[in-house]
């Protein structure tokens, strides 16, 4: 597994036109809210592609993705069931299924989304 890792680690993220500022309003409140402790996103998505490479429990034990070039990966989940972003924190977080994110407004999700597809 580490070997696969690595590799992986070794791969080249592809452009993102959502990095680099596009919404950098959106980006900055989201980046805010992905490393605020009450939300608590950065505490398993940490690390230099944003995942801590470990399981956890989330109706049933699953490693926690990495995030970058997420942009380009739906559909989302173990099983594809969330077919955006915005589905995966509606879902999870606005649940605190995974995190602490049920006090978030609207315009919270919106920005950690932009965020999210930023990295």
């Amino acid at each position: 597994m580490a070997a696969i890792a690595a590799y992986i680690d070794t791969m080249p993220i592809p452009d993102n036109p959502w990095r680099g500022g596009l919404l950098e309003a959106g980006t900055n409140r989201g980046e805010d809210l992905f490393n605020d402790e009450e939300v608590g996103c950065f505490r398993c998505h940490s690390g230099p592609h944003h995942s801590d490479n470990l399981n956890h429990e989330l109706d049933g034990s699953w490693q926690t993705p990495v995030l970058d070039g997420l942009a380009w990966t739906a559909p989302y989940l173990h099983d594809g069931s969330a077919a955006t972003i915005e589905d995966v924190l509606e879902t999870l977080v606005k649940t605190d299924k995974m995190g602490h994110g049920s006090h978030l407004s609207d315009a919270d999700l919106a920005a950690l989304a932009n965020y999210v597809r930023s990295l």
